[in-house]
């Protein structure tokens, strides 16, 4: 039985035969036509296909929940790092240039690595990608205690994979810093690509706070994205508000030590550092200053969620 679709869709087919074999000689148009009309009306793709996927979910499939999750935690977080510290290797070694970056590049490094990460790994594991938003989702009953220290594991570990990722991309400007830093290659100048280090005017309670606060904003937005009884938004648009929330944060707040906000974005790339060449300097810099970055978003992160619990979902 026909119906007004499949008329139009016949309809559409006709005349894209007739467009095709307009002005071919009579001898060739008959069989152009028939060629012509068999591709439009096949519902198969003609050419040759290749789909690897169905053979590799049957043999790599992963059946445990926990170990999907972990791994793409260990990957959004190897994403959001390897774009920030891109820009921030990038941002570094032209800044002796009249050329330099703006900072703003940094930020948006970070900020558009939050959005990938989140639209590639936020249906499996929720994509945190940073200890302080686990804690939170801790707190609120989302994920247990055993399931946050496991994937504060898998999030320092792809900080510290991407750092070593970042290093060998730039590898050869990391050697051709001999010439433009204080401190050649393993100079805490290049050391700052990878982790944060407090200016020279910061004093450790102006650390802390600034670490607080930055944590503190960051976990109230998640918290209210995420949460369905105050905004039904997308998928992709949490991950566009996510990504442009840390922008901000660096646009506002990156003057003091570099805003990282997140423990294992700070303190597995500064392990590699550790690791690498860089050596103790990595963490005695700054009057010890390694610790503010692990603890202050942290504590930013319970100031966050007590306030969003408190002064927004309790009322909802």
């Amino acid at each position: 039985m026909s119906t007004p679709q499949t008329e139009n869709q016949e309809t559409q087919n006709q005349t894209i035969v007739l467009e095709k074999t307009a002005f071919l000689p009579e001898g060739e148009k008959q069989n152009e036509q028939e060629a012509v009309s068999a591709a439009a009306t096949s519902d198969k793709p003609t050419g040759l296909f290749i789909n690897i996927q169905p053979p590799l979910e049957k043999l790599f499939r992963l059946r445990n929940p926990l170990i999907r999750e972990l791994l793409a935690e260990y990957l959004g977080t190897f994403i959001l790092c390897f774009f920030g510290i891109s820009s921030l290797a990038q941002y570094t070694f032209n800044k002796p240039s009249p050329n330099s970056a703006s900072f703003l590049a940094v930020n948006l490094g970070f900020g558009i690595g939050v959005t990938a990460a989140v639209l590639v790994v936020g249906k499996v594991s929720g994509c945190h990608i940073n200890p302080a938003v686990s804690l939170a989702m801790f707190l609120t009953g989302r994920i247990s205690l055993v399931k946050l220290g496991l994937y504060v594991v898998a999030q320092v570990l792809g900080a510290l994979k991407a750092a070593a990722v970042v290093y060998f991309v730039y590898y050869d400007a990391f050697h051709d810093a001999l010439k433009t830093f204080r401190g050649g290659v393993y100079g805490l100048e290049t050391a700052g690509i990878f982790a944060t280090y407090p200016g020279d005017h910061l004093s450790i309670l102006g650390g802390l706070f600034d670490q607080i606060m930055g944590t503190w904003i960051l976990v109230v937005v998640v918290l209210a994205v995420t949460d369905k009884r105050n905004v039904e938004l997308p998928h992709a648009s949490v991950a566009v508000v996510l990504g442009l929330t840390v922008t901000v944060i660096g646009a506002s707040l990156a003057y003091n030590c570099g805003y990282a906000i997140n423990p294992a974005r700070d303190f597995g790339p500064r392990l590699f550092t550790f690791i690498w060449g860089w050596g103790s300097q990595v963490f005695t810099a700054g009057h010890y200053f390694f610790w503010i970055p692990i603890v202050a978003p942290l504590i930013g992160s319970v100031l966050g969620t007590l306030s969003y619990l408190l002064l927004i979902s309790n009322h909802l």
